[in-house]
């Protein structure tokens, strides 16, 4: 006979006691436990500016940028602010908003989908699932935002400090949230709370991604970074400024309160010595040569293509155009001209430091760019083109079916290189790690097939050929000018006391499967 298993008792459902779990404080918890969700007016929108649109507005930062040319004449008295240049550029701003106005009421804006990926549509969501679309919204507005969210080396000198300190600036968002007489603040790289934050006076050496070190202080360097992310995150608005919110966390109900976002920097200080020996920086660990762009006229097309590109994505999303839109009475047109006279200063502002070749850089006008810098500037703008992109430059578990063979299960990596022909030699140059290759990548067959539930753009199951179509579709959209450097150009690679060595540079985007 079989031995029978003894069954566990059986009560009641009216006798069995349900225990709360024990009720957590704010500050003790993970971020990533809470739950959120808050009401707004700003809802997420989309609008398609058209050609007339692009080139007035274009007329305009023209403008704006001749008058702020050092041989304009202007008056170095008088700051140069929207107040002050509006005067001049009345005709060219009531140009744009004649476009605007015309193209708004033939097509209104829509919401956006993209903007979705935030929560904002949602009832409720879990904030393991908003940050990362947060952080990324804010590393894609510049590429100072990602290169600090990252963490950058730089030199650092407090006031009473008689010497500066080395170490590494890290840019620090910070979630503040109040319930009742309860608040707790958290760094959303880190999920804890924030160390110590550098005082606004703190002096400040960094090396940006490319051309000479920016010196300022924690009080000159914040402002332009928020309002980078602040145009990022346009339907975020309200969390800048405090947010009503309500909350639900482990052992409590819903509860009201109110959320903030603002950015900080924090400094991680070590010994030159120690620096040297633990972190070489690639330049004394492998020297890497700069790269003299030879083709002036791929130069200026590839500077004429990025600046349109960028005006037109900036112009999509512009906060005056919005104003435009949604204000409620209408704004009068001196007003208007004000909220667009702002925005196309704010461009001319923000744009050299997205661009590779840029007129405020010498050296990089010229053509010559060091091989990090152009690595670092082409991993942002591809990071910054869709959150997707993001995720599969990091890596995504996936599953994928190579024909004769079995499923896998792995990661699903996109990996950015730059191809260097030379007569002599061929490199292979990977963005992500600043470092040539020793071996070559064995790239993925077009027909595999890959599953990801972690990547919007193939949760069922999809050929890689389609995957590469439609990232190839959206750097065409988004980046245009990455459509030149994947065709290739000459270049002249440039070590210190050596001869140029002629050359060619592409761009490849290459998927590879670590099992």
């Amino acid at each position: 006979m079989a031995e029978l298993s003894p069954q566990p008792l059986s009560l009641p459902s009216q006798q069995v006691e349900q225990t709360p779990p024990p009720s957590l404080a704010l500050n003790h918890l993970d971020v990533r436990q809470l739950m959120l969700k808050w009401q707004t007016n700003s809802q997420p929108w989309q609008w398609v500016p058209p050609s007339h649109a692009i080139a007035a507005m274009e007329r305009l930062v023209h403008q704006v940028s001749r008058l702020r040319s050092p041989d304009s004449g202007w008056d170095a008295s008088i700051p140069q602010t929207a107040t002050t240049l509006a005067p001049y550029v009345s005709e060219e701003a009531a140009d744009l908003l004649d476009a605007i106005e015309a193209a708004l009421d033939a097509t209104p804006a829509v919401p956006n989908g993209a903007s979705a990926s935030l929560g904002h549509s949602q009832p409720a969501y879990c904030l393991a699932e908003w940050i990362p679309h947060v952080l990324w919204a804010i590393a894609r507005s510049q590429p100072t935002n990602m290169r600090l969210l990252e963490g950058t080396p730089a030199q650092v000198r407090r006031t009473s400090d008689a010497v500066p300190h080395s170490g590494i600036l890290r840019l620090v968002v910070v979630l503040e949230l109040a319930v009742g007489s309860q608040a707790a603040a958290w760094d959303l790289v880190t999920g804890r709370p924030p160390g110590e934050l550098l005082a606004p006076t703190t002096c400040l050496d960094v090396q940006p991604t490319f051309g000479p070190t920016i010196a300022s202080t924690v009080a000159e360097l914040l402002p332009p970074m928020m309002t980078a992310a602040q145009h990022a995150l346009p339907e975020l608005s309200d969390w800048w400024r405090g947010q009503a919110v309500e909350l639900l966390w482990p052992g409590q109900g819903w509860q009201p309160g109110e959320g903030r976002f603002s950015l900080s920097l924090t400094f991680t200080s070590q010994a030159a010595a120690t620096a040297a020996a633990s972190t070489p920086t690639l330049r004394s660990a492998n020297p890497l040569p700069q790269l003299h762009f030879t083709d002036s006229a791929w130069v200026e097309q590839y500077r004429q293509v990025a600046a349109r590109s960028h005006l037109t994505q900036f112009l999509a999303g512009m906060a005056a155009v919005r104003s435009l839109a949604q204000a409620n009475p209408p704004l009068t047109t001196e007003e208007a001209i004000a909220h667009l006279t702002t925005a196309a200063l704010d461009w001319v502002t923000s744009f050299p430091a997205t661009t590779l070749f840029s007129p405020a850089l010498p050296a990089a006008e010229a053509g010559r760019l060091p091989l990090d810098g152009l690595a670092s500037q082409l991993s942002w703008q591809l990071s910054q083109m869709a959150y997707p992109v993001m995720q599969m430059l990091g890596g995504v578990g996936c599953q994928q079916l190579q024909p004769d063979l079995s499923w896998q299960v792995g990661i699903l990596r996109l990996r950015p290189l730059l191809s260097l022909q030379t007569p002599e030699t061929d490199w292979c140059f990977d963005l992500s790690s600043q470092q040539f290759l020793t071996e070559a990548i064995a790239p993925l067959p077009a027909q595999v097939v890959v599953r990801s539930e972690q990547l919007a753009w193939c949760q069922l199951p999809t050929l890689l050929s389609d995957l590469t179509a439609q990232l190839n579709g959206l750097i065409e959209q988004r980046s245009p000018e990455l459509c030149l450097l994947q065709q290739g150009t000459a270049v002249d690679l440039l070590w210190d006391e050596l001869e140029p060595l002629p050359g060619a540079l592409r761009l490849q985007l290459v998927f590879e499967f670590l099992a």
